[in-house]
C-alpha cells in the first residue's frame, strides 16, 4: 500500500449551486477535485477514504471509482453508523448504495443509529489513516471546520479547494 488520502467538504446545502449537479458550478468544481486526485495519483497515492456524506464526499468516491478503470486504487468508505442514509431521498440512496458495491473496503465505524459525535469519530478515523486530506472546504462552520482543524493538529497534509472560488491551496 502506498500514501493515503481522505476526503472532506460540505454538504450540497453549503454549495452555491445546491443540489443541482447539472448546474456548470458544479460540473467545473467535480473536475477541479477529480484533477486533485488523479495529481495525488501521480505522486503515489492509491488508497483513498470517503465518509460517504452527501455532497463532497460521494463527489470524491465516484471520482476514485472512475479513476479505478485506469489505475491501480484502493477505495474505502468509512461508514459512521449503520443506516447512515436512511433519511435521504431516495435517489440519494440509490447513488449511496452504488459507491458502496464499488468500494473495495466498507469499515461501518459503530453499529448505534446516527448521533452527531459518530460523524466526528468517522472524520478522526479517516485523518488518523491519512497523510493527505482533500478540503472542499469555505470556511464556514461544521463538520468540515473541524476535520480541517484535526487535520492541522495532526500534521496531515491538506489539499484546500475553496469551492467558491475554486482556489487550490
Amino acid at each position: 500500500m502506498g500514501k493515503i488520502a481522505c476526503a472532506t467538504g460540505h454538504r450540497p446545502e453549503k454549495f452555491r449551486f445546491k443540489y443541482n449537479e447539472a448546474d456548470p458550478e458544479c460540473i467545473n468544481l467535480k473536475r477541479v477535485l477529480k484533477n486533485e486526485i488523479l495529481k495525488l495519483i501521480n505522486h503515489g497515492y492509491d488508497y483513498f477514504i470517503s465518509g460517504m456524506a452527501l455532497g463532497w464526499d460521494m463527489w470524491f468516491a465516484e471520482a476514485v471509482l472512475e479513476l479505478k478503470e485506469e489505475y491501480s486504487l484502493t477505495l474505502e468508505l468509512a461508514i459512521p453508523c449503520v443506516g447512515q442514509e436512511k433519511t435521504w431521498p431516495e435517489k440519494s440512496q440509490e447513488r449511496y448504495q452504488k459507491i458502496k458495491e464499488q468500494a473495495d473496503i466498507v469499515t461501518v465505524l459503530s453499529k448505534s443509529s446516527y448521533y452527531p459525535y459518530l460523524m466526528i469519530q468517522r472524520d478522526e478515523y479517516m485523518v488518523d489513516k491519512s497523510n493527505m486530506l482533500v478540503a472542499g472546504y469555505n470556511g464556514s462552520k461544521g463538520g468540515t471546520q473541524h476535520t480541517f482543524s484535526y487535520a492541522i493538529e495532526k500534521g496531515v497534509n491538506i489539499i484546500h479547494i475553496n469551492p467558491d472560488t475554486k482556489t487550490i491551496r
